[in-house]
């Protein structure tokens, strides 16, 4: 994963190529007319906007540009809408701006955000999968069978 050591996402965007830069930019843009409350900062080498935990962050990696939306269902409910890119967990990735459908990249966005002033509080992939089991019943466990002395 490409890093960077800047610390404002403003040195972030000037460290790279201008057509790299233009594609970011309009990312940050967008992140920033969606979720207006939202922190902003640089965390991992990366920007990053946080509201109740973390919410957004982008990146560009050497061959893809990378959106990532900690509201990890969100990604993949929206999957199929937002356009000719790869989907993983958290993360859009894709070559080309015009490869990305904005209009639905914006609503995944604001589904994320609504939840997030809706009091959601973000969860790690761990503790849904923990909530999830032990919410699901499961059947009572038989008693071993006694063996007899021999």
């Amino acid at each position: 994963m490409v890093t960077s050591k800047a610390t404002s996402v403003a040195k972030f965007l000037k460290a790279h190529p201008p057509e790299t830069a233009a594609t970011l930019t309009t990312l940050c843009k967008l992140v920033r007319k969606v979720a207006p409350r939202a922190l902003e900062s640089m965390q991992y080498g990366m920007p990053s906007w946080f509201q109740n935990g973390p919410l957004f962050a982008v990146n560009a990696q050497k061959n893809y540009f990378a959106l990532y939306c900690c509201e990890v269902d969100l990604v993949a409910k929206h999957q199929a809408t937002l356009g000719r890119v790869d989907c993983g967990m958290s993360c859009v990735r894709f070559r080309k701006l015009e490869q990305l459908d904005l209009a639905a990249v914006k609503q995944m966005l604001e589904a994320a955000v609504a939840r997030r002033d809706a009091g959601g509080v973000y969860q790690t992939l761990q503790s849904k999968r923990v909530a999830k089991k032990s919410a699901a019943k499961r059947p009572a466990r038989k008693a071993p069978a006694k063996r007899s002395p021999r």
